[in-house]
């Protein structure tokens, strides 16, 4: 993490890396971003350190996918009526904590296995009930961890690089079972 830009990496099979940069951005599709190109990227992440400098540089030109981070403001429910929302139509998250996929995930397995049991109105409902409140506190975590990671003030990034190494490993554990802690039950067939 910089000063209003962050830098991860993870290593893939076959040798390989995935990354991802971000930078605050003062609007959507900003045109000077959205037009970066793979030296502008060196130029931005120049004063981070190794593996990053060489990462960007055995990177292909023509590989960079650009995008905006955009998240929603929790909705209050994620059904009217006989319709309901699942995924990213009903809680986009900034994928700062990696639950994107896993909370739509969540979402199609409990209304499924609802709806296997229950009338539809009811089915929805319960949906609404379990999942409103798990969706808002990983929307709202995932947000905050955001801000943080982009802060920019000199005084306090040093602050905040020294506070996010310091984290005993047990505490971080216990976040992120907190994320993980989710319960299923079967989907049963209505019939």
């Amino acid at each position: 993490m910089g000063a209003g830009k962050r830098f991860g990496l993870a290593a893939l099979p076959g040798e390989r890396v995935y990354w991802f940069a971000c930078c605050g951005a003062e609007r959507r599709d900003d045109p000077t971003l959205e037009k970066l190109d793979l030296e502008g990227v060196q130029d931005i992440f120049a004063d981070f350190h190794e593996p990053i400098p060489e990462v960007l540089n055995r990177t292909p030109a023509d590989a960079l996918i650009w995008t905006d981070i955009l998240d929603l403001d929790p909705m209050s429910s994620f059904t009217a009526g006989k319709v309901g929302l699942l995924g990213d139509a009903a809680h986009a998250v900034t994928p700062d904590l990696g639950q994107g996929a896993g909370l739509a995930i969540e979402d199609a397995a409990i209304l499924a296995a609802l709806l296997g049991r229950l009338p539809v109105q009811r089915a929805l409902s319960e949906y609404d009930a379990r999942r409103v409140d798990r969706a808002r506190r990983i929307a709202t975590a995932s947000r905050l961890y955001a801000r943080v990671a982009q802060w920019s003030n000199p005084l306090v990034v040093p602050l905040r690089n020294l506070l996010m190494s310091s984290i005993p490993h047990g505490f971080m554990d216990r976040q992120l079972n907190a994320v993980l802690d989710i319960g299923f039950e079967p989907i049963r067939s209505a019939a």
